[in-house]
């Protein structure tokens, strides 16, 4: 009776001689395995960042705070958020490490490290136009002009295809297995003004990402933050896709549009997002008085 194949165990690193790129990569099979693939996706995007700017012969004894911060340092297209991210997911990955008893104690329990960014930034629609005149070419336009009109997630821009949109009903449709979360349909709806770029769009890309850049490459979250980086100055002061997100909501729940209707736009499953993100409206007299006046008619 034949004997079955030997199963060869991969080696795992150990130990504060182990390298800390050997422990990341370990950290990242397991995240790949037992987390969702866009926590998996976060994470490798990060560590792949830093095992980049990292010594290859680097050792966990040898990994010190200063690893992390200076390359944090050196990338002046990342917003504090982003920074902030960078850092945790390499702690993260570290402590993991020790959670398994791969290594004793993490080496950076504490790591010097920008606050995340407030999203509460609003741009008025005066504002917008001063942006759109500061970005000529089309193919950016295009990317700016479709968040604005209709608030959609900046992950839901960079991944829609031709095979997502329904032109007779002007939207998107994101099914379960692609859309945040994995629970629901994602669906945004599009103005006349967003149906445009999108049935231009379809025709230029009838397969692959829609939206691209002028060398036909898909947008991603690097090269659409390095696009705003490189207007700050002029702009006074740094934005990007997700405050034009923010900005869509407001706008509507300004307009008076009911927050169940907006909630369902941004493709929030219940109130209570929308409730604390935008709760600042509730400290805003004109827009409290304006309800009031509204329900007393």
């Amino acid at each position: 009776m034949s004997q079955p194949p030997e199963v060869r165990q991969p080696t795992i690193p150990a130990g504060p001689s182990a390298l800390v790129v050997e422990i990341l990569d370990a950290f990242l099979e397991w995240t790949k395995t037992n987390q969702a693939p866009k926590t998996y996706r976060w994470h490798r995007d990060h560590i792949q960042n830093f095992v980049s700017g990292i010594p290859k012969g680097l050792t966990v004894t040898e990994l010190k705070p200063y690893h992390v911060t200076r390359i944090m340092d050196a990338r002046d297209t990342w917003s504090n958020s982003t920074k902030n991210g960078f850092a945790r997911s390499v702690q993260r990955g570290m402590r993991w490490a020790a959670e398994q008893g791969l290594i004793t104690a993490t080496p950076i329990p504490k790591v010097p490290k920008p606050a995340r960014e407030s999203r509460e930034l609003v741009i008025t629609p005066e504002e917008f136009d001063d942006l759109l005149a500061r970005f000529p070419d089309q193919e950016f336009r295009d990317v700016l002009i479709t968040c604005w009109e209709t608030g959609c997630r900046p992950q839901e821009m960079m991944k829609v295809e031709a095979r997502h949109v329904d032109l007779a009903n002007n939207r998107w449709v994101f099914k379960v297995k692609e859309s945040k979360g994995k629970k629901f349909t994602r669906i945004v709806y599009l103005t006349d003004r967003a149906a445009e770029i999108t049935r231009r769009l379809c025709e230029a890309h009838p397969s692959g990402p829609l939206f691209r850049n002028a060398d036909g490459e898909p947008w991603d979250k690097n090269a659409i933050n390095r696009r705003f980086h490189r207007k700050k100055k002029a702009l006074g002061r740094k934005l990007c896709l997700y405050h034009i997100r923010h900005t869509f909501a407001t706008r509507m729940l300004l307009a008076g549009v009911d927050a169940l209707v907006v909630s369902e736009l941004l493709g929030h499953k219940d109130g209570a997002t929308l409730a604390r993100v935008y709760a600042h409206l509730q400290r805003n007299p004109e827009f409290l008085h304006s309800k009031l006046k509204a329900a007393n008619a």
